[in-house]
């Protein structure tokens, strides 16, 4: 006999998805040996959800650091731009509205950096990048041991409880694979829950608005799969 065993939960700290989700495990009072192909299926499922809330875990950490060095160090982060756009126009973009100008920003200043120059500026840009290309390994951690599993294992039942649910995995993920790539016009991102970033930024600094909640953005695609994914449930033939 199996039945489930919910766990304690809380929620995560600024993002749209609690960080501690009640996690259903199976357990099977009986030899492995002896379980039914449902009561394996539904040990298996409790796998791929443990190992989505620890990727939830990943991203939650990931968006508290990001959290922080915005509280402490955006105003230094947006004047380096400001510098090198002010000091080498015609070699960097004016406006950054994808994280393909901002690779090239970063990139300009890393090559002058060697010349001696830009070190300060260079040095502030380091910081988004060494976040942007964290949250970029993590995601694609994510396809492999999260999003790929799920697809596995879907294709391995006859059906989940609730089939809507890997709709919206399916949704979520095309969605961030698209808005991932570097000529994503982040710009028009707009999020409520988000407003922060609005009320610290200055008026004649709105123009990076899309910049610095870019990668939130993005961690809220990544974060909503995995919760989902500790939702789902397997059908009982």
């Amino acid at each position: 006999m199996a039945y489930w065993s919910p766990r304690a939960s809380s929620q995560m700290s600024g993002m749209s998805t609690p960080y501690w989700t009640p996690l259903p495990t199976p357990v099977v009072h009986k030899p492995r040996s002896e379980w039914t192909p449902f009561e394996t299926k539904m040990v298996e499922l409790d796998q791929i959800k443990r190992v989505a809330l620890m990727h939830l875990k990943k991203l939650n950490s990931l968006k508290g650091e990001y959290m922080e060095w915005f509280n402490k160090k955006y105003q230094n982060f947006m004047d380096a731009i400001k510098t090198v756009q002010s000091i080498v126009p015609n070699l960097v973009p004016r406006e950054i509205h994808t994280i393909g100008d901002f690779i090239q920003t970063y990139s300009m200043c890393q090559k002058l950096r060697k010349s001696g120059k830009f070190i300060y500026c260079s040095e502030k840009l380091d910081e988004y990048n060494a976040f942007w290309e964290q949250f970029c390994d993590i995601k694609r951690e994510g396809e492999l041991v999260v999003y790929a599993r799920v697809c596995e294992y879907c294709d391995s039942i006859t059906r989940l409880r609730e089939p809507e649910m890997k709709e919206k995995i399916d949704e979520l993920q095309e969605l961030l694979d698209n808005e991932i790539c570097e000529t994503f016009n982040f710009k028009g991102i707009h999020n409520e829950r988000e407003h922060l970033y609005t009320y610290r930024l200055a008026i004649h600094d709105q123009r990076f608005l899309g910049l610095v909640r870019y990668l939130p953005h993005l961690l809220k695609y990544a974060a909503r799969i995995c919760y989902i994914v500790t939702k789902l449930h397997v059908e009982k033939e």
